[in-house]
């Protein structure tokens, strides 16, 4: 179930690459979170606050990038990223008596977004970056 950073996922712009291996890391630590935490609400709290944060700067560098370049689909690009900050503030806003069961099919949704993010979203604009 943990996500595996393969070379697949490498873009070819190395502080890209190293923002999204530590948001595999940080997904997989909420996932660990989610899966054995044992009524600690406080780690997954502070995991998730963790992902959030970093997410949050991940994406604008992503999205600044983009409009620094010129890329023709900057903006549908910052709307997928909106949708997963959507989905990570429902986890957000979950409450401590939410099912665990929730909790990991959000987390499942989130990984399964991100990973498939990278294959087709950011893979598109890689060779365009090439070009500028």
């Amino acid at each position: 179930m943990p996500l595996v950073w393969t070379e697949t996922y490498n873009m070819g712009v190395s502080e890209l690459d190293e923002h999204h291996r530590e948001l595999f890391s940080l997904l997989n630590s909420n996932l660990r979170s989610a899966i054995d935490r044992n009524g600690d609400s406080k780690m997954l709290s502070a995991d998730l606050k963790r992902l959030h944060e970093y997410s949050i700067i991940h994406f604008k560098k992503e999205e600044d990038l983009l409009l620094k370049v010129n890329y023709p689909d900057a903006e549908a690009h910052r709307l997928k990223h909106e949708e997963f900050r959507k989905e990570l503030r429902k986890l957000d806003s979950l409450e401590d008596g939410t099912d665990d069961l929730t909790r990991l099919k959000l987390l499942l949704f989130l990984s399964s977004w991100f990973t498939q993010h990278i294959m087709t979203a950011d893979k598109k604009y890689v060779p365009y970056l090439k070009t500028k």
